[in-house]
């Protein structure tokens, strides 16, 4: 009896202590942590349209499956509805405000900001990222750690005449390279960014899903990307990745799908397109399961993923850490949320939209402020700014001191900057004045949303080529909404395109006026002087565009040719190498540059870029010309003639390649060929005495005297002067005499 009660008192001594030495071996000993991180983000994508949050009209059962095996929030915002600034916020765990990337395409990130995947190479991952959309390509900045960055798109960008930055990859494409990717890389600790836009207007799902979500085609982009995710989930496993990757799942914004009358996104900050999907699972690691309610923001995912990885954050972070929550260690953060859009400032010259969104609370600042108590009105309906004037005041201190408190930043502005010196430059032009307009001047976004539709079929017709009625619609959006950016910049380039250039400039320089800041339309308005022929003027607004935005190929690109044009070549060529440093992938630069090259008599430098451009974009047919011409000035008429035949074939009424064909056949002593030219040329240009002169000489060396004649008399015909065609008359005539 004692032996066992002794024997029972040691063996609970003994538990007791290996329950204390494990205890201490936890504390002691760092969590597990994942070896992998894969981040995927949607593009466009509301949370309340998945099945995990209680969609019931889509199948997304890969995603669900995520939300299954790991933490789900509810109640995720994004920071900014539009894609690139969202990301940038997303990767940096900054604000808008303190990373100066506000919209897309006009801003970049700027290399001093830190980034996730930056933090992640340096801590030996290697990192690679594979994107649908040209809005986040490399040159917009978020390319910075990425050892790969695969942005290619299937889309190109600018080949219609109001040019937009919705050119895309589709689930497909991104998928296998992504997947190509992950299969090659051997490495023991890979980051894998991959990012879907087929959800982003416009929605084009393929089959099956264009049939089964014929009703709602954005739902059917959701399932499609649903089943590409699926793939990268089963490569996974098929790797023996699965086990030892945190996977992160989020949309960058929302869409509005016409709710609030917004039918994409970017002008609103409501919760139909900030209000966004976050789930994160890796297993042994996340609770499977869970679903958090907290508030939380796409900033806070960036130092989440660094506490999983236990890796120190960067002072520069602005976001906060979800880990607690996630684990259970926290019930809450009570995180407000900020968002923003200044696109409807930066487009429309409409007030820019700021929130601030607590557990109960949204408010949005503009000078018609809005408030709505989001838990009992979840749709935004009911305004509440006039009766809670309380709380709106209090919202919107708490605002200010927020955007005190955030906007201090260390990463530097890559557009959008003025110094005092371009400052002056552009009130000398007139485009700023002596104070700039206060935003309780400026119109509410919502009260002129119904512009919008307006102006987007105006875009349309102009882009289909019915100009005459895309001018109609803009000059009407302008009678109700004069100072519109947008509009008046439109209706400039439907000017231009039509080769009215002094109106184009006008309506330019209106829209400069409302935006001085904005490179891109003072480079518009160089290019149109440069139409002119006014270089001096062109060189002047082209140069101002750069200083406004100091990494802006297309504005060294249209330089360079003003400088081309107006003599100085060596000006024009150092002008169009940085258009092609900046941006590599530019074929017009390539083109321009070779122009120049060509004018200097060096023809194969020359050759070497017109080579570039067409290997960017084939199907090219000026730049076959230009080729042409070049090979042609260094005596190669045979490839010449190749790159006149391919000039023709892309383009059948491009008349100067028969010209031009003519004279490498006629030089080759391929005369009939060459006589087929000419008459072709002929035919497109009925009035060109040159093309029947050539014809004319041709024909003599044909020996058909008569077509010669009857060819220098078309040109006397056209030139009654034509010296050189009055001396060959009168010898052929003689020469019939005899």
């Amino acid at each position: 009896m004692k032996l066992s009660k002794t024997i029972s008192i040691l063996l609970a001594v003994t538990i007791l202590s290996l329950v204390a030495w494990f205890a201490i071996t936890a504390k002691r000993t760092p969590d597990k942590k994942p070896q992998n991180v894969l981040f995927i983000t949607v593009d466009t994508l509301r949370s309340d349209h998945l099945g995990c949050y209680g969609y019931k009209k889509v199948k997304t059962p890969n995603i669900d499956r995520l939300a299954e095996q790991g933490t789900m929030f509810n109640n995720a915002v994004s920071q900014v509805p539009l894609t690139l600034p969202s990301h940038a916020s997303l990767f940096t765990s900054t604000y808008p405000q303190f990373n100066n990337v506000r919209d897309n395409g006009i801003h970049r990130l700027h290399q001093s900001a830190i980034t996730l995947a930056e933090r992640m190479q340096e801590s030996g991952y290697a990192t690679a990222a594979f994107v649908g959309a040209y809005v986040l390509d490399s040159k917009f900045g978020l390319n910075q750690g990425f050892e790969t960055y695969d942005d290619e798109t299937q889309d190109q960008i600018g080949e219609e005449m109001i040019g937009h930055m919705d050119a895309e990859r589709t689930a497909d494409k991104v998928t296998a390279a992504a997947l190509k990717w992950l299969r090659g890389n051997k490495d023991d600790k890979r980051f894998l960014w991959v990012h879907y836009f087929d959800p982003h207007s416009i929605y084009n799902p393929p089959s099956p899903y264009r049939e089964t979500y014929k009703d709602n085609l954005y739902d059917g982009e959701i399932a499609y990307t649903d089943e590409h995710i699926g793939m990268l989930l089963s490569a996974l496993k098929e790797l023996n990745l699965d086990q030892t990757t945190l996977i992160i799942f989020a949309a960058d914004h929302g869409e509005g799908l016409g709710e609030h009358e917004e039918s994409t996104h970017a002008v609103f900050v409501y919760d139909t397109t900030i209000k966004v999907p976050l789930i994160f699972s890796c297993p042994s690691l996340v609770p499977e399961g869970k679903v958090v309610e907290d508030q939380v923001r796409l900033i806070d995912i960036m130092p989440t993923i660094l506490d999983f990885l236990h890796l120190e954050k960067n002072k520069e972070i602005q976001g906060a850490s979800l880990i607690g929550l996630i684990k259970g260690e926290i019930k809450s953060l009570n995180l407000p949320a900020y968002s923003e859009s200044l696109y409807a400032k930066l487009h429309y010259n409409w007030s820019p939209l700021k929130s601030f969104r607590t557990e109960e609370w949204k408010y949005i600042k503009s000078p018609a402020p809005e408030l709505y108590r989001i838990r009992d009105d979840p749709q935004e309906l009911v305004n509440l700014a006039g009766s809670r004037m309380d709380v709106v005041k209090e919202l919107d201190n708490r605002l200010t001191e927020f955007l005190a408190a955030t906007t201090v930043s260390t990463v530097k502005e890559t557009t959008m900057a003025m110094d005092e010196e371009t400052r002056r430059k552009m009130m000398s032009l007139g485009y700023i004045g002596d104070s700039d307009a206060s935003e309780s001047e400026e119109p509410v976004p919502r009260k002129r949303i119904q512009v919008l539709e307006k102006l987007k079929l105006s875009t349309r017709l102009a882009n289909e080529g019915v100009i005459d009625k895309a001018i109609e619609g803009f000059n009407e959006v302008l009678k109700s909404d004069p100072k519109n950016i947008q509009a008046n910049a439109h209706l400039a380039q439907c000017y231009s395109r039509l080769g009215k250039s002094d109106q184009a400039i006008q309506h330019f320089k209106t829209a400069a006026t409302f935006n001085p800041h904005d490179a891109e339309i003072i480079n518009r308005i160089g290019a149109c002087y440069l139409e002119k022929l006014e270089f001096d003027k062109a060189l002047e607004h082209l140069t101002l565009a750069i200083e406004l935005d100091p990494k802006y190929a297309e504005a060294y690109s249209n330089r360079g040719t003003a400088h081309a044009k107006s003599g100085n070549n060596q000006r024009a060529i150092a002008d169009f190498d940085k258009a092609i440093e900046f941006d590599p992938e530019f074929s017009e630069a390539y083109a321009n540059r070779g122009l120049a090259f060509a004018k200097s008599g060096d023809h194969q430098m020359a050759i070497g870029d017109f080579d570039k451009a067409i290997e960017l974009d084939p199907e090219n047919a000026a730049t076959y010309y230009k080729r042409g011409i070049a090979y042609q000035q260094s005596g190669n008429d045979h490839q010449a003639i190749k790159d006149y035949d391919r000039v023709i074939e892309l383009a059948p009424q491009y008349a100067p390649a028969y010209s031009a064909r003519g004279l490498a056949y006629e030089k080759s002593g391929n005369y009939q060929r060459a006589i087929a030219d000419y008459k072709k040329f002929i035919e497109l240009n009925p009035q060109s005495a040159p093309a029947y002169a050539h014809l004319a000489k041709v024909s003599e060396k044909k020996e058909n005297v008569k077509e010669a004649i009857d060819a220098w008399k078309s040109v006397l015909a056209i030139d009654p002067q034509h010296l050189e065609a009055r001396k060959n008359l009168t010898r052929l005539n003689t020469l019939i005499r005899k």
